[in-house]
């Protein structure tokens, strides 16, 4: 399995990297069909709050080439589900990826635009786990004017970058940071630095620092 940690090393495969981050999605989803991401208008009055501009974020849609290239065939010795990139069949983007570690498998564009996506989901270039594949992120954004902030941002999951993109959500005035460069002093350990990341618990953005190997 695949563990979060900012301390320890861990060993894992594919298939749990894949039920970890299949189940970050579905919480994600839950919220955001539960109306609990309503909060993101920005408050009024005298004294209403401001964020700051975040570094990272999305002024234009999505829209994805439809290259990609070939895939990596597997080393002799590890069960694979695919050998070569002719394996992968199903449509012209399939590859055969992966590793020694994770073994291989097909991989495939699931989108080229943010429309290709469900209503609460955008399309993240290059997005796939430890592929270059095309795939749909939930989210409660897909560009900036979507935000009543007028930023829609990218957040990594409670793994750090293991995953990358996990989501784009918009920033509001109950964020705790809104850049990385808020998390400097956290305590990163010893594999990665703190980030700014979206937490769907709280519903707002603020500075994490766990991280998963394997």
């Amino acid at each position: 399995m695949t563990f979060p940690s900012s301390a320890a090393g861990a060993t894992g495969d594919w298939r749990s990297a894949i039920a970890a981050r299949t189940a970050l999605a579905a919480l994600l989803a839950s919220f955001a069909l539960s109306g609990c991401y309503a909060s993101h208008r920005l408050d009024s009055g005298p004294d209403a709050c401001l964020p700051r501009a975040a570094t990272m974020h999305r002024a234009a849609p999505a829209m994805c080439d439809h290259e990609r290239p070939p895939g990596f065939p597997p080393e002799p010795g590890p069960p694979a589900a695919c050998s070569s990139d002719a394996d992968c069949t199903m449509d012209e983007s399939g590859r055969c990826n992966g590793n020694s570690h994770d073994s291989w498998q097909c991989t495939y564009d699931a989108c080229f635009a943010d429309s290709d996506c469900s209503a609460d989901s955008a399309c993240e270039c290059g997005g796939g786990f430890r592929a270059d594949n095309n795939v749909c992120v939930i989210g409660n954004c897909r560009t900036d004017g979507d935000c009543a902030s007028g930023f829609c941002s990218p957040t990594l999951g409670s793994c750090g970058d293991y995953f990358g993109t996990v989501g784009w959500f918009c920033h509001t005035c109950e964020d705790t940071c809104v850049n990385d460069a808020d998390c400097v002093g956290l305590d990163g350990g010893f594999f990665g630095a703190p980030y700014c990341a979206f937490d769907p618990v709280s519903g707002r953005w603020g500075c994490q620092n766990t991280h998963c190997v394997g």
